[in-house]
C-alpha cells in the first residue's frame, strides 16, 4: 500500500468510505471513532468520537464541515457532526423501519446543502437541509432501493432499485426528473459519465446500458 492508517489501540476499523471531492478518507471502528485522513499525503486531520454509540456508516462532505453518521446503541440513530463548532446535531423526522443489524446510507449533495438518506431494500428515501438537519421531504419509491448514484456536480441522483428500474431526481428538492423502467434484471453497479449526460449500467444479465437521464 502507499500509505495505511489504523485507529486508536485495541479498535481496528470496521469501515470506510471518500468524500465526495476524493480528498479525504474516512475509517470508523467499533467503539465510535471515526478518523479522518487526507489521501495526499496520508496525514490524519481529525479524529471524532460518537455520541450515538457504534458507527455503521458514515460520510462527509466536500467542504469538510459536516460528518454524517449512522449508528447504533439498540437501534439506529443518525445524526450529523458540524466540524467548525465541534457539536453534534440530532436528526429529526426520520423513522427506522428495518430490523436491528439493518443500516442506512446516505451523501452530501446539491454543494453539500442537502444530506440524502435511504435504507437498502425499503421503498422512500428522505432529503434534508445539510446545515440545520431539517426534513425537506420523504419519497416514496416505486419499488425498494438498492443504491443511490449521485452525478459528477451532485445537482442529481440516480435511483436503482430491486426489479432494475432506474429514477433520476432533483438534489435540492427531490423532485422526479426521468425515469427508466423494466430493464429486465437486477442493477450490479452503475455510475455517471463525467460530464453528467448518461448513466452506464451493469446489470445481472451481463448487459450493459446506457441511459439519457
Amino acid at each position: 500500500p502507499i500509505l495505511s492508517f489504523s485507529g486508536k489501540a485495541q479498535e481496528p476499523m470496521q469501515g470506510c468510505s471518500l468524500s465526495s471531492d476524493g480528498s479525504t478518507a474516512l475509517g470508523w471502528g467499533g467503539q465510535g471513532t471515526i478518523c479522518v485522513l487526507n489521501l495526499e499525503d496520508g496525514t490524519p486531520l481529525r479524529r471524532v468520537t460518537s455520541r450515538w454509540g457504534i458507527v455503521n456508516n458514515a460520510a462527509i462532505n466536500s467542504q469538510f464541515t459536516r460528518l454524517f453518521l449512522v449508528a447504533t446503541v439498540n437501534k439506529l440513530q443518525f445524526g450529523i457532526i458540524d466540524l467548525v463548532e465541534d457539536r453534534p446535531i440530532d436528526i429529526q423526522g426520520l423513522d427506522h423501519q428495518q430490523d436491528f443489524g439493518f443500516s442506512a446510507e446516505g451523501c452530501f449533495i446539491a454543494n453539500d446543502q442537502r444530506l440524502l438518506i435511504w435504507e437498502p431494500h425499503l421503498s422512500t428515501f428522505s432529503l434534508f437541509e445539510a446545515n440545520s438537519a431539517s426534513l425537506i421531504v420523504t419519497v416514496k419509491t416505486k419499488g425498494p432501493v438498492t443504491s443511490i448514484i449521485p452525478s459528477r456536480d451532485s445537482t442529481r441522483f440516480a435511483l436503482l432499485t430491486f426489479g432494475g428500474d432506474v429514477y433520476v431526481y432533483e438534489s435540492q428538492s427531490g423532485r422526479l426528473i426521468s425515469s427508466q423502467v423494466q430493464l429486465g434484471a437486477a442493477i450490479l453497479s452503475a455510475a455517471w459519465i463525467p460530464d453528467g449526460s448518461r448513466i452506464v449500467l451493469m446489470t445481472s444479465s451481463g448487459r450493459l446500458s446506457i441511459l439519457d437521464p
